[in-house]
């Protein structure tokens, strides 16, 4: 990640004769020009002390120097022009050229606006269609990093396209308002240069928060993602956008352990993307109608309407200032993430594939209160109808998530893994009587003979039963059989190599987190930024990982009472779930480490309440499907609410 660390030329446009000779861009803007948008706000640091730890409500900065940078999707930035803040701490610039997406993946382009004075350096992103005020502030500095360092999209590490203006500008209010709303439980970083890493590892934490800042981080990338599979010189493959249209469904409807959109519906709706098809409201809701009972059966006006008051509600929020702006529910995602710039809907509004199937989902949503937990059968008759597509009418295997993790009876330390696989079948009308799998490697799985058969558990065929093995490092091709109630069989095959995935090592305050539950770090932040091994580094790591796959981690918090035998976690207090996968560098708890709150829940002594941090390291494909699981990490840290260097008090 970090797609512009490796960029950092400056380019003037004052030393080119106009921004395409800079390498980007397609006319140069004259700050001396009467024409173009303004951009003007004020500067404003946490105290006199310019490299103190800041914090929402800050002191203005006099007399910096400001300069705007143009910023383009291959990392080029290219300076535009430079003043100096009057004594009050503002600043304007005049005749600026409008932010543009939209452009291909190499021509758009937004602003960042940059405060220097001694050593504070401060960053705010832009995105002006008309004259814009930007205050430049700490946390503007962190939605300025999430922008440039943490975003990025899978397919293309070099480049960014640049996204709607409308989120980057309300990126920059809502990490703000994110800031805001957790300012008793972290500290930002100093805005001093010397603490420019601090500053990136709160803004990946911020995007693996839970909060707005996350959410918008998410929709960052799938709006660049959609533009960049859009434009033809990037060569995208009909395969990347079914698995980015997993993806977006998964993270839309906030990860569920069963996405409605299935494994061979998204490869649908990914040709269709790359086929530059599109569909209308009504043709959406028609094949929903024509998938499900009447009693479900929605209304195009009342469907329109549903869309329309959730896409209001989000764009509302899009446009609030960081004071006035609230916390997006889940299922605003269902919208966020697929908005691309779209204000209103009707019936015939046209949707691109991958964006109608959030559309649909928000539909159902909010008429039948059940979007994300639809049937992914009745979301593959849907897709089918609308393209057209009849394979994807008749029975077939439909998802297969086949991977290892360790112990279960299998020993790694021997070149062994844990055999797990998740298959669904699709087979309207009839009755899925087994499902078997069958493998290359005859020595593997139960009996040591290549074949496993499935158990059917909710919708789905699972395999999990300890002991059944697989050789990691092996090339093997898997046939999935499932067998019918009119004894016709559907199959599907897959290849995996289950490479050996290494533990991640965790990070907090600096140095390798405590795996000693009795000696556990010692930090001043109900929410400390914690870090695991960099993800692109993880991957690097893998040997044999195969193409297109990715490192993510996920975490379990818990307060525990490092005195009980055995240390486990306490119910009485607050607690996080196994939950998102992630793919930045840090993140920060979803819930406050407080011993005294625990303690009084729990009726323990606050001096022995410690919070635990379990991360998992998965290896995932480009849909976000596992391939391999590494054994979990275990670390403590308590609190120290006074600074005595004593836990819990």
């Amino acid at each position: 990640m970090h797609h512009r660390s490796s960029l950092p030329v400056f380019i003037s446009v004052f030393a080119c004769l106009s921004l395409a000779a800079c390498g980007g861009g397609s006319s140069s803007s004259d700050s001396g020009s009467v024409s173009g948008v303004s951009l003007s706000g004020s500067i404003a640091v946490a105290s006199g002390d310019a490299v103190q730890a800041a914090s929402v409500g800050s002191n203005p900065l006099p007399d910096a120097t400001v300069s705007v940078y143009q910023m383009f999707p291959d990392g080029t930035e290219v300076l535009v022009d430079t003043t100096t803040a009057d004594g009050s701490g503002n600043y304007s610039f005049d005749g600026l050229e409008p932010a543009s997406s939209n452009a291909g993946s190499t021509n758009s382009f937004y602003y960042e606006v940059r405060a220097t004075s001694g050593t504070l350096e401060i960053r705010a992103p832009a995105a002006p269609t008309a004259d814009d005020v930007v205050d430049i502030t700490p946390e503007s500095n962190l939605a300025a990093k999430i922008l440039s360092e943490v975003a990025e999209i899978p397919f293309d590490g070099s480049l960014f396209p640049t996204p709607e203006p409308e989120l980057i500008e309300a990126t920059r209010e809502l990490v703000e308002q994110n800031a805001d709303m957790l300012n008793t439980a972290i500290t930002i970083p100093s805005t001093g240069t010397g603490s420019a890493n601090e500053a990136s590892a709160m803004a990946n934490g911020l995007a693996a928060a839970g909060g707005n800042a996350e959410k918008m981080y998410k929709a960052l990338q799938f709006d660049a993602e959609s533009e960049w599979l859009g434009d033809p010189t990037n060569n995208a493959t009909a395969g990347q956008a079914g698995e980015y249209a997993r993806r977006l469904v998964r993270e839309a409807c906030s990860q569920p352990a069963e996405p409605p959109l299935t494994e061979a519906s998204a490869d649908v709706i990914g040709t269709a993307l790359m086929n530059g098809d599109s569909f209308t409201v009504t043709e959406l809701v028609t094949a929903y109608n024509n998938a499900v009972p009447q009693t479900e059966q929605i209304a195009v006006a009342d469907a329109v309407n549903g869309i329309q008051s959730m896409l209001a509600s989000v764009s509302g929020n899009l446009d609030a200032s960081a004071a006035n702006a609230a916390d997006f529910a889940n299922t605003d995602q269902l919208i966020l993430y697929a908005k691309r710039g779209l204000g209103s809907v009707t019936a015939d509004t046209t949707l691109q594939p991958d964006q109608a199937i959030p559309f649909l989902l928000a539909a159902v949503e909010a008429n039948n209160g059940n979007g994300c937990a639809l049937s992914p059968d009745i979301l593959t008759s849907v897709v089918s109808d609308l393209t057209g597509d009849t394979t994807l009418a008749a029975p077939h295997i439909a998802d297969v998530e086949i991977y290892h993790d360790s112990g279960f009876g299998c020993n790694e330390g021997a070149g062994e893994g844990h055999f797990r696989a998740s298959v669904k079948v699709f087979a309207p009308g009839l009755t899925v009587n087994s499902v078997e799998v069958t493998s290359t490697d005859t020595t593997a799985l139960s009996g040591n003979d290549g074949n496993e058969s499935l158990t059917l558990q909710g919708n789905a065929w699972i395999a999990q039963t300890d002991g059944v093995c697989v050789t990691l490092g092996t090339p093997v091709t898997y046939t999935i059989t499932a067998t019918l109630s009119d004894n016709s069989t559907v199959s599907a095959t897959v290849d995996r190599n289950h490479p050996l995935i290494p533990q991640a090592t965790a990070q907090v305050g600096g140095a390798n987190a405590s795996t000693d539950s009795a000696n556990p770090d010692i930090v001043r932040d109900l929410r400390p930024v914690y870090s695991w091994d960099d993800p692109d580094v993880m991957l690097a790591n893998i040997t044999n990982a195969p193409a297109g796959s990715a490192v993510k981690y996920q975490y379990e918090f818990a307060h525990v009472d490092i005195t009980d035998n055995p240390v486990a976690p306490l119910a009485a207090c607050d607690q996080v779930p196994y939950g998102p996968m992630y793919a930045v560098n840090h993140f920060l708890p979803t819930a406050d480490c407080d011993p005294a709150a625990c303690a009084t829940a729990a009726a323990k002594t606050a001096a022995n309440i410690a919070c635990r941090i379990n991360i998992q390291t998965f290896l995932v494909d480009g849909a976000d499907k596992l391939l391999g699981q590494a054994a979990g990490n275990f670390t403590f840290f308590c609190v120290d609410s006074n600074g005595d260097g004593i836990c819990g008090d």
